[in-house]
C-alpha cells in the first residue's frame, strides 16, 4: 500500500506547495479506494457500502454519497482510459449508476 501512495505523490507533487500535502493527498485516495472495494453492500437493499460527503464541482453544493466498488461487475467506461489521479469512480448505491468525484474535494467519511 505504501508503494502506491508514493506512486501517487510522486505523480500529483507539482499540484501541492508541499510534499507532504501531497503524500496526504495520495493516503486520503488510497484509504478511500480500500474502503469502497471492502465495504459489504446490498444493492437490491440499498443497504451497506461507504457514506461520504464531498462538494461538487459543478454546483458547489455538498453532496451525500453511498457508493462501492465491491460489485461483480466492473466499470466499462465509454472512451479511452485517461489516468486521472485526482478522480475516484465508484457506484451510487442509492441512484444505481456509476459516477465520480475529486478527491480533493471529500468532506468527510462516515
Amino acid at each position: 500500500m505504501k508503494s502506491k501512495v508514493f506512486k501517487i505523490a510522486h505523480a500529483v507533487k507539482k499540484e501541492f506547495n508541499t510534499w507532504s500535502e501531497a503524500v496526504k493527498f495520495a493516503w486520503t485516495k488510497v484509504k478511500l479506494q480500500r474502503c469502497l472495494k471492502e465495504l459489504p453492500v446490498d444493492i437490491e437493499e440499498q443497504e451497506g457500502g461507504l457514506f461520504f460527503m464531498f462538494k461538487k464541482k459543478s454546483t458547489g453544493e455538498n453532496r451525500l454519497a453511498q457508493g462501492t466498488l465491491n460489485l461483480d461487475t466492473e466499470y466499462k467506461p465509454s472512451a479511452p482510459k485517461k489516468i486521472n489521479y485526482f478522480n475516484q469512480k465508484f457506484f451510487d448505491v442509492k441512484k444505481r449508476a456509476w459516477r465520480s468525484l475529486d478527491v480533493r474535494t471529500l468532506i468527510k467519511v462516515y
